[in-house]
């Protein structure tokens, strides 16, 4: 309509200067050709503030947030942020429904389980629209003293609500100063998910490998896993990916005596664990980072291992030796790259993303880094290169990559940040189809929101080009989200 009423104008305006016009109309089309080329699987919108995160007690504090979305406009985002002087930590929610963002709103519940004000939650898992879960735990040790777990709870969001927070059944309190709970979750269908943690029984410094199933919508007792142990000062990260109910695919890293630390992984078929089995091919020590499983049988799993980044696949239910990411050692010549994301969109077609140091510094020093991904098709890895595009924009010599989403059968999606000379990360998008890498496009709509920084913290692709993605920003009064959205 708008266009038909000032038709008469333009057309005086091409007869005026009619070369120049048409010139000027070539370069557009020309621009709008080569956007679309450089990302064929969809526009990244504008960057939105949460609603209704600034008005939640204390918010300010350093957020750490997870999102899954289970369809195209619909996603879940949880986690925590930190209160007044890291003192507490407040666990919070918010949804996008048919494309418009709620509120965030803290979990409900947490209350009735534990007086202290500190608690952790963890990303969720969404098998459809509306019907998601996380997992977390109270911390109720006094600020500086040995973390003492108080209760490993679960939160679920059904049919678009979140329920309280209940107490796990089976995870005693410890008093061995070891941070224990469920840390890992994936959800197959709704009310079938899986999580992996570890617990330290009552007197002991030791900490066991467990699982706990939700089946049915109700959350049975925690399995212990026999062969997997933690001596270590902490308890290192797990992963689980799980393709239908009962039959998940976990990752654990086992520290024992001499701190030599084993990368595991278990395989869970028809709702029974087999026997650990630790990633052959691996310098020891290493730790298993991610584990991810696109279809039956099949999953990739990333371990980083004493001389850098390994990758191993399993086919047709069986693991195969890890090899070295491909390339990644001549970018790496100043030292070990560390891991950021991994995403798999079908069997042997996966991305991954890290940091490498772009200088060698003295042990126990972070120095400058540069921003890698390297892509895998049909079950072969390419070479790591640097993420195209960043070499200009990391002025500040500190790189590297926060996200990596894939939606099925591709293409996938990548999140990562830079740092530039005054001292301020920017955040960016990246996209890769069949190997071939997109062109960077830093994230739009952050500048009127900071005068600081800018980071996507998780994105997740339910669909080609229809992904989503949560970032913090910075402002002279701390810490604040946004979120941004892909379309065709």
């Amino acid at each position: 309509m708008l266009a038909l009423a000032i038709g008469p104008l333009v057309l005086l305006a091409v007869g005026c200067s009619s070369g120049g016009a048409t010139a000027g109309a070539a370069r557009r089309a020309a621009t709008a050709g080569a956007a679309r080329q450089a990302a064929p699987d969809g526009i990244w919108g504008l960057a939105r503030p949460v609603p209704g995160y600034a008005a939640l007690p204390h918010s300010g504090g350093s957020p750490v947030v997870g999102l899954s979305c289970a369809a195209p406009g619909n996603c879940t985002a949880s986690g925590f942020y930190w209160g007044p002087a890291s003192e507490s930590e407040y666990p919070f929610a918010f949804s996008e429904v048919h494309g418009a963002w709620g509120r965030a709103r803290l979990i409900p519940g947490l209350a009735a389980l534990e007086t202290s004000p500190r608690a952790f939650l963890g990303d969720p898992s969404c098998a459809e629209p509306g019907d998601c879960a996380a997992v977390g735990n109270t911390d109720k040790s006094a600020v500086g003293a040995p973390t003492v777990v108080g209760h490993v709870f679960a939160v679920s969001q059904v049919d678009g609500v979140w329920r309280r927070a209940r107490s796990l059944p089976g995870f005693a309190s410890s008093r061995a100063g070891q941070l224990t709970g469920l840390n890992g979750l994936s959800c197959a269908a709704p009310g079938d998910c899986t999580a992996v943690g570890f617990y330290a029984a009552q007197g002991t410094r030791v900490l066991h490998a467990a699982v706990a199933s939700q089946v049915g919508g109700r959350w049975r007792r925690p399995q212990a896993l026999p062969g997997i142990v933690s001596e270590g000062p902490s308890a290192p990260l797990e992963s689980v990916s799980c393709t239908a109910p009962g039959d998940c695919e976990a990752g654990w890293s086992d520290w024992r005596q001499h701190e030599i630390t084993h990368p595991i992984v278990v395989s869970q078929a028809h709702g029974t664990w087999a026997r650990p089995e630790q990633v052959a091919g691996v310098p020891l020590p290493a730790v298993v980072d991610a584990v991810t499983c696109p279809g039956p049988g099949s999953c990739t799993v990333v371990v980083s291992g004493a001389s850098g980044l390994y990758v191993a696949s399993m086919a047709s239910g069986r693991w195969g030796a890890a090899r070295p990411v491909p390339g990644l050692a001549a970018l790496s010549r100043h030292g070990v790259s560390d891991f950021g994301a991994l995403a798999c969109a079908s069997p042997g077609n996966c991305a991954m993303g890290g940091s490498y140091p772009l200088a060698r510094t003295p042990a126990g020093y972070a120095g400058p880094t540069g921003a890698f991904v390297v892509a895998e098709v049909n079950g072969t890895w390419g070479k790591a290169i640097e993420v195209p595009g960043t070499a200009v924009l990391n002025t500040g010599r500190l790189a590297g990559i926060t996200g990596v989403s894939c939606a099925p059968r591709g293409p996938c999606a990548v999140a990562g940040y830079y740092w530039d000379r005054r001292d301020r990360a920017g955040a960016y998008f990246l996209s890769e189809t069949g190997g071939v890498w997109g062109r960077l496009q830093q994230v739009r709509g952050v500048a009127p929101l900071t005068a600081g920084s800018s980071r996507i913290l998780s994105l997740s692709c339910p669909r080609a080009g229809r992904c989503g993605a949560v970032g913090l920003y910075t402002t002279t009064l701390g810490y604040h989200l946004f979120v941004v959205d892909q379309r065709p």
